[in-house]
């Protein structure tokens, strides 16, 4: 895993300031038989919990975006990297969304779903503040 940018943006008159954080070259799924199958191993899932712990302590709202190190293609032969997105709100509620393409997205939504609700128990768990 490779960090790409962080970047805080200040507060403006509609939003509190945020900050941001990407990394790439993240394992985020497996290639099996019919495409990618989504999934983070028990390291992985650690090393990002930590990560994030490190990130959160005494912040705001932080974003983060981890960049699967496979690209693959959608129905338009475009290429697609899948990506996870975690947010701490300012409340300390964690969010985790999971993009990937069209039809890799169909046959994982269960997995995306369990890696979802996963890491949402996970990090809520967790005092940050």
């Amino acid at each position: 895993m490779k960090l790409l940018f962080d970047q805080t943006f200040p507060a403006t008159k509609d939003d509190g300031a945020s900050r941001h954080i990407w990394y790439e070259g993240v394992s985020l799924s497996s290639i099996g038989e019919y495409g990618p199958i989504v999934g983070l191993d028990a390291n992985l899932k650690k090393e990002i919990v930590d990560l994030i712990y490190k990130d959160a302590m005494n912040s705001g709202e932080v974003l983060w975006y981890f960049y699967d190190e496979e690209v693959s293609e959608d129905t338009l032969d475009e290429q697609i990297r899948a990506s996870l997105m975690i947010k701490k709100q300012v409340n300390g509620k964690f969010i985790v969304h999971f993009n990937f393409s069209d039809y890799n997205f169909a046959t994982n939504l269960d997995k995306i779903r369990e890696l979802r609700i996963d890491l949402e128990q996970l990090l809520n768990h967790v005092s940050f503040n």
